[in-house]
């Protein structure tokens, strides 16, 4: 990696890391808030989602005991060891008394600014240093993505340094297209299962990647393109590709031998099995249980559409309703997308609190960057890795459309969505400058 990182490159980073921060310091967009410098027995008090919980017993466990006990291993069956082992290694460093959300906020600031370096590297050849230098920080401009990766309470969930590698696998596989490099795409693969360990999502993106690469990669190489140039770069795509993917499925083995041990099988985890549950289940019986968001995020619709399969728990018959019902299913799922995704951001889970127009305004423009990303794609058809950009975009919407499908909605889960399609709309609109900056000198 020589001079990847000059003295002006470094103080780039240095200065996205003190921005970040910063924000997540001094900035208070949702609510509530845990105390900054409240150590892991403490932090969650008040808070209202249930994830950090059960994510701090499990480090609390590896940090006492370096397993989980017998009570708390169904946390590893539903998430992957990222987050515990992290909060784990914080506790390892700094004493049991550590005050670990600003902890947190100081490695998730760390992360989001080495995105942040990594895209100024990308955008630099499509729009110019100065451009690229300022197109970054955009993120912070927006409500969301300030209290979803750097506030405190969303910086205890831990997605942040998950979102930052995935997105860091994207700009380095473009930049191992650019430079031809094997290195950079295993680095590239690395960060892919870097983010897989921490957040599960970005496990089934790289499934939805795997699958959509292969009829892909198959066109790619017969398609005989007139300039052999052309077709090198298409060779390039191929090779990049499969070396990306493939560095992350290895270094994701690991778990998956884990799961098979433990628990017959070499899925990510078992939410599945929790998700059909709930999928199959009344809405009293959720709402007895403190499920109400399951029934309002739409997440039992396999009961409520056909209650003759209310009380089974199978996941092959969940995906039967499913199915069976689809045009329906679809039709109320779409019906709550603007709920969820215009919605307040003191809201995390369920929607108690109503949207202000601020929110809506943000929400607008984050919308307006699903169709700016597509529209920007096809314009920019004939860039030499255009065929990487939609693949990744493809994928991504293929894993959005059966999550969103099969899982019930929470606020939450919408921010990843808002935060792909904000940077792919930067980076897809980048090229179309380039392109039409290189026409009119041409």
């Amino acid at each position: 990696m020589k001079a990847f990182m000059n003295l002006r490159a470094f103080s780039f980073f240095l200065l996205s890391f003190v921005l970040c921060f910063a924000v997540g310091a001094l900035c208070r967009d949702g609510g509530p808030h845990p105390n900054p410098l409240a150590d892991i027995d403490h932090f969650t008090e008040g808070m209202p989602a249930l994830d950090p919980g059960f994510i701090a017993q499990a480090a609390k466990d590896l940090y006492a005991y370096g397993r989980l006990t017998d009570n708390d291993a169904w946390i590893f069956h539903l998430w992957p060891p990222g987050p515990s082992a992290l909060e784990a290694s914080i506790l390892k460093l700094f004493g049991p008394h550590a005050p670990i959300v600003v902890v947190l906020q100081i490695i998730a600031s760390l992360a989001l600014a080495w995105m942040f370096f990594l895209e100024r590297k990308v955008l630099t050849p499509l729009i110019g240093l100065q451009a690229a230098s300022i197109v970054p920080f955009g993120v912070l401009l927006f409500p969301a993505f300030r209290q979803y990766l750097l506030e405190p309470d969303c910086a205890i969930l831990g997605e942040t340094i998950a979102i930052s590698s995935f997105f860091s696998s994207i700009f380095f596989l473009i930049i191992s297209l650019e430079k031809d490099s094997i290195f950079y795409a295993t680095v590239a693969g690395a960060c892919l299962a870097i983010a897989s360990y921490l957040r599960a999502q970005v496990e089934l993106i790289t499934l939805a990647c795997t699958l959509l690469a292969i009829p892909l990669g198959v066109a790619l190489l017969v398609s005989a393109w007139p300039v052999r140039e052309e077709k090198a770069y298409r060779v390039r795509m191929v090779k990049m590709m499969f070396v990306f993917l493939v560095v992350g499925h290895i270094l994701m083995i690991p778990w998956r031998v884990h799961n098979w041990v433990d628990i017959g099988s070499i899925r990510w985890g078992t939410a599945a099995d929790l998700i059909a549950k709930n999928g199959l289940s009344d809405s009293e019986f959720l709402e007895s249980r403190d499920g109400d968001f399951v029934v309002e995020g739409g997440g039992n619709l396999g009961c409520v559409l056909e209650p003759s399969y209310c009380g089974r728990n199978s996941f092959s018959d969940y995906i039967t309703v499913f199915l069976t019902n689809f045009l329906t299913w679809e039709s109320v799922k779409a019906s709550l997308i603007g709920k969820y995704w215009f919605s307040s951001l003191y809201n995390l889970g369920k929607v108690k609190f109503s949207a202000t127009n601020i929110d809506i305004f943000w929400n607008c423009i984050l919308a307006f960057c699903i169709p700016l990303t597509f529209t920007s794609l096809v314009m920019a058809a004939n860039y030499r890795w255009s065929a990487v950009l939609v693949w990744l975009v493809l994928s991504f919407c293929g894993y959005l459309f059966v999550v969103l499908s099969l899982v019930h909605f929470e606020v939450r889960y919408f921010f990843l969505p808002k935060f792909f399609f904000f940077q792919m709309a930067a980076v897809a609109v980048a090229v179309v400058w380039k392109q039409k900056v290189s026409s009119r000198s041409a």
